[in-house]
């Protein structure tokens, strides 16, 4: 029995905000920094800022503290105060996909890249909404172009946002290829790592996928989606200690997820086999 695919999506969410430019900063160790309580002040002027670029920031601020409302407010500021500005159209359509407004969302992407055609990070933002639309081989071409992008700072991102697609089309040699590409990049990419467990997994090499998730949860905190491919990993090499283990922290630490609910029902059919 093989993991979803739909799991996969979790598992890269849960190391690495795949809308750069939508709700979280990114470093090249994958932290992020939460926006907590902080006072917004609007500022309606300010050296070396337009308006609209101000409104744009505020508006990503907000939906870091994810007060969606006021975000909207700013980003539909931003546009009126500039029509022209890619990164207003980039960031109101990242929250307009957050807010379930296809349309739009798709709209201001398209708006975006005709803007900058160039901007990675537009790109790469692009893909990620085809891709959770169900357009992947559509996505894989917004990916390569960010990728190959000599100015983008995150070539390792979009790589394994492509992985993630290819996955689903479903294309698992062109996935594990371009696994390989983003840890060339970058060893500890956690989503790149976490994808090449399930990838191996899904494969029948067990080996492998347990070392690819071992180098993920030396990088990063187990999540769900980690604990529950530890168990399965575990299950298929025999290895009963350590598959009761994940699936005690699964349980413990995650009681109300969709995959300790996947495990109980999975410990179920177990029993009754």
């Amino acid at each position: 029995m093989k993991i979803k695919q739909s799991v996969l999506d979790l598992f890269v969410l849960a190391c690495v905000c795949l809308f750069v430019a939508g709700g979280c900063t990114t470093t090249k160790t994958l932290s992020t920094t939460p926006v907590t309580g902080k006072t917004i002040v609007d500022e309606d002027k300010k050296p070396g800022k337009t308006a609209a670029e101000i409104n744009v920031q505020l508006g990503l601020e907000y939906m870091r503290q994810d007060n969606l409302p006021a975000a909207l407010e700013k980003l539909e500021k931003a546009v009126k105060q500039d029509p022209k500005l890619p990164s207003a159209h980039n960031s109101i359509a990242v929250l307009y996909e957050r807010l379930g407004e296809d349309k739009l969302a798709d709209k201001h992407y398209r708006k975006a890249l005709r803007l900058s055609p160039k901007d990675p990070m537009a790109q790469n933002n692009y893909g990620t909404y085809l891709c959770r639309s169900g357009r992947y081989q559509e996505s894989l071409g917004h990916f390569r172009k960010a990728a190959e992008d000599p100015l983008y700072d995150f070539p390792e991102l979009a790589l394994s946002n492509a992985a993630m697609c290819a996955n689903l089309i479903p294309d698992h040699d062109k996935a594990r290829e371009l696994l390989s590409m983003a840890l060339e990049i970058d060893a500890e990419f956690p989503p790149a790592l976490i994808q090449m467990a399930l990838v191996n997994y899904n494969a029948g090499d067990y080996f492998r996928a347990r070392a690819f998730l071992e180098r993920y949860l030396g990088l990063v905190k187990a999540n769900p989606g980690s604990l529950w491919l530890g168990v399965r990993i575990e299950e298929k090499m025999g290895n009963q200690s350590a598959m009761l283990n994940y699936a005690n922290t699964l349980k413990g630490q995650y009681p109300d997820s969709e995959q300790t609910r996947e495990l109980l029902e999975w410990e179920n059919e177990r029993r009754t086999r």
